[in-house]
C-alpha cells in the first residue's frame, strides 16, 4: 500500500482515528518491522504507509455519538465531564498526533457554489470582519428569509427540494406534512406505518404512546415510530442492507409500491373511498423501492421477459425492503425491541444527515435552536445547512437568528486551532512555491 486517504476527517472521532492507526500497525508490523510503542509516531504511523492524506473541513459538525473531534479542546472536555484526566490516553495521543500534522494545504476553490453571493456569505461566516456586516451580505441574508405566504414556496425547486433542521422534532413534523402534501399532489395513497414495539417489562399505554412519538429514530433502533409512505416518495436507508452492493446507510431511492398486509385491505379500501390516509394496523409485508445506485436485482432480466414494457435497467434497481427487528434499546428503564421499516424521508432530514451533500434544488432551512446558550452549536449547524445549497436563490430560511449572528464566527476554541493550521498552510505554500521554481514547474501553477 502506497497511499491511504481519510475522507471527511472532521467526522472521524479520536477513538476511530486511533483504531485506524492501531489496526494499520498490526496489518504491517511484520513486513515493516514495527513496534507497538511507535504506532502513533510520525515515522511509523499507519503501518508506515508512505503517504497518508486527510481531507476535510473542521467547520462542519463534530463526529456523531462522542461529540469530540480531533481538534477538540482537551481541557474543556475534562471540565465538562468533571474528569481531571479527560478522554482516554489513546484518544489524547491520537488528537495530539493529528494536530502535529506538518504538511497542510488549503483547497481554495469550490464547484458547489454557482453564484458569488452565496460564496461571499459563506466566506464571511468563516472569517467575519470586526466591522459591520457588509451591505451586500446583509442584502443576501434578508432575501433568503421566508416571508408569510412566500410565493417562492410554490415554485418547483422548493416543492421538489430539501427541508433541513437541526432537531428531529422539527424534521418529524415536516416529514408528515411533506408526505401528505406530496401524496395529494401525486394522486397517491398515503400509508401511515406504525412500528411494533415489544418491551420488558411491558410498557404502560401512555408510555408506549410516547415511545411511538419519539422523533429521533437513532435512539429507537433506527426505526420511526410512525412512518408516512406513498408511491413516488424519496426514501433513504437508516441501516445497511447490503454493503457489497451499495445498499448502505443513507443510500437513496424512490418508493414504487407498498405491499400492504392483506388484513389491512379493508382499511385501505375505506381510505380510498373517504379520500384520507390509510392507517395500517399491521406492518406491511414490505416496500418495493427503485434505488439510485443499485443494479443487482437478481430478477432484473426476468421481468422484461414476462412483460415487454418493463425496462431491464430499471428492473435491476428494484429492492424489496421488509420489516426488521432492531437490537434492544433502553426507554425509561424498559428494554425495548422495535420491528418496522429502516427507512426515512430523503428530502426531509437533519443537519447531521445532510453533511457532505450537494442539493441542487431548493433548500428550506430551519434555524431554530432549543438551547439559547448553545450559540456555538447553532453556528456549526447553520453553516452546514446553508452550505448545502448551490445558489442563494435556492435558499429559504425560517426562525432567523439575526443578521448580527453572521459576525459571530466559528466557535472560539475551534477558530484558535484552525489558526494554527492556517499558519502551517502559509508556510507550506511558500515552500511549495520555492520547490516548483527549483524544479522548473512554475508554468503548472494557477495564477492568484
Amino acid at each position: 500500500l502506497r497511499l491511504f486517504v481519510i475522507e471527511e476527517v472532521s467526522m472521524v472521532s479520536p477513538n476511530l482515528f486511533n483504531m485506524l492507526a492501531y489496526r494499520a500497525f498490526h496489518a504491517r508490523r511484520r513486513q515493516c518491522n514495527l513496534q507497538e510503542a511507535n504506532y502513533l509516531k510520525p515515522c511509523c504511523a499507519f503501518g508506515r504507509v508512505p503517504i497518508v492524506i486527510y481531507l476535510g473541513d473542521f467547520l462542519q459538525l463534530k463526529p456523531t455519538g462522542s461529540g469530540m473531534s480531533l481538534l477538540s479542546d482537551l481541557q474543556k472536555l475534562a471540565a465538562a465531564d468533571n474528569r481531571v484526566q479527560g478522554p482516554p490516553v489513546e484518544h489524547q495521543k491520537a488528537m495530539s498526533f493529528f494536530c502535529d500534522t506538518s504538511l497542510c494545504f488549503e483547497l481554495q476553490a469550490t464547484n458547489r457554489f454557482k453564484d458569488p453571493r452565496l460564496a461571499e456569505l459563506m466566506n464571511f461566516m468563516r472569517k467575519p470582519t470586526k466591522d459591520r456586516v457588509p451591505a451586500s451580505i446583509a442584502e443576501t441574508w434578508n432575501r433568503i428569509q421566508m416571508k408569510p405566504n412566500d410565493p417562492r414556496l410554490r415554485e418547483e425547486r422548493f416543492q421538489m427540494g430539501h427541508m433541513i433542521a437541526w432537531y428531529w422534532d422539527a424534521v418529524a413534523r415536516w416529514m408528515m406534512m411533506r408526505a401528505r402534501r406530496d401524496a395529494r399532489s401525486l394522486g397517491q395513497m398515503l400509508y401511515l406505518v406504525q412500528a411494533a414495539d415489544s418491551s420488558s417489562p411491558t410498557l404502560p399505554m401512555d408510555m408506549a404512546a410516547k415511545l411511538v412519538n419519539q422523533a429521533n429514530p437513532g435512539v429507537t433502533g433506527g426505526i420511526h415510530g410512525m412512518l408516512p409512505l406513498h408511491p413516488g416518495m424519496r426514501i433513504r436507508l437508516l441501516e445497511h442492507l447490503d454493503l457489497g452492493r451499495g445498499l448502505v446507510k443513507d443510500a437513496e431511492g424512490e418508493v414504487v409500491h407498498v405491499a400492504v398486509n392483506p388484513r389491512d385491505d379493508a382499511e385501505v379500501s375505506e381510505a380510498k373511498v373517504e379520500n384520507r390516509p390509510a392507517y395500517l394496523r399491521y406492518l406491511p409485508l414490505g416496500v418495493w423501492n427503485r434505488m439510485d445506485k443499485y443494479k443487482a436485482a437478481p430478477f432484473g432480466d426476468k421481468l422484461p421477459e414476462r412483460d415487454g414494457t418493463i425496462d431491464a435497467s430499471d428492473a435491476a434497481r428494484l429492492v424489496f425492503i421488509e420489516p426488521q427487528t432492531s437490537s434492544s434499546f433502553d426507554f425509561r428503564r424498559h428494554k425495548v425491541t422495535r420491528t418496522g421499516l429502516t427507512v426515512s424521508h430523503a428530502q426531509v432530514l437533519t443537519s447531521t444527515a445532510c453533511q457532505g451533500r450537494t442539493m441542487k434544488d431548493g433548500v428550506i432551512v430551519d434555524a431554530g435552536c432549543k438551547d439559547a446558550s448553545d450559540l456555538d452549536g447553532l453556528w456549526l449547524h447553520l453553516y452546514v445547512m446553508l452550505s448545502r445549497a448551490t445558489t442563494s436563490d435556492n435558499l429559504l430560511m425560517i426562525r432567523d437568528p439575526g443578521l448580527e449572528f453572521l459576525a459571530r464566527g466559528p466557535p472560539p476554541d475551534l477558530a484558535a486551532r484552525l489558526r494554527t493550521f492556517n499558519a502551517r498552510t502559509k508556510r507550506c505554500r511558500k515552500e511549495a512555491d520555492k520547490l516548483t521554481q527549483e524544479l522548473g514547474l512554475t508554468r503548472f501553477l494557477h495564477a492568484e
